[in-house]
C-alpha cells in the first residue's frame, strides 16, 4: 500500500496492512520474514520475524506481538507512512 504525500495512515489501517502482510508471507512459506516501512524520503524501518519475537531496527527491545510492535512504531512515525512491504 502506498499512501501520496502528505496523507496520513490511520492506526488501525496501518496495523491492519502489516498483519496482513505478514500473514501473506506465512501463507507463502518464507523462512524469513521482514516487513519494511518506509516513513520518509530517507526513513525506513523493518520489523524482523525471530526466533525471540518480533525486533525493529528502532527499539532496543523484543516484542511478544505483531500489533504491539506495529502500534509502537506507529506512534514513533505518527502515522507518517508511504508504503508497506514485504522484503
Amino acid at each position: 500500500m502506498t499512501l501520496k504525500k502528505g496523507d496520513k495512515m490511520n492506526l488501525d489501517v496501518f496495523i491492519k496492512q502489516i498483519e496482513s502482510m505478514y500473514q501473506d508471507a506465512t501463507e507463502r512459506g518464507f523462512d524469513s520474514i521482514v516487513i519494511a516501512i518506509d516513513a520518509g524520503l530517507y526513513n525506513t524501518y523493518y520489523i524482523n520475524d525471530t526466533e525471540e519475537g518480533f525486533q525493529c531496527d528502532l527499539f532496543d527491545y523484543v516484542f511478544d506481538d505483531l500489533y504491539d510492535i506495529s502500534s509502537q512504531l506507529y506512534d514513533e512515525i505518527q502515522g507518517n507512512v508511504i508504503d508497506i512491504r514485504i522484503e
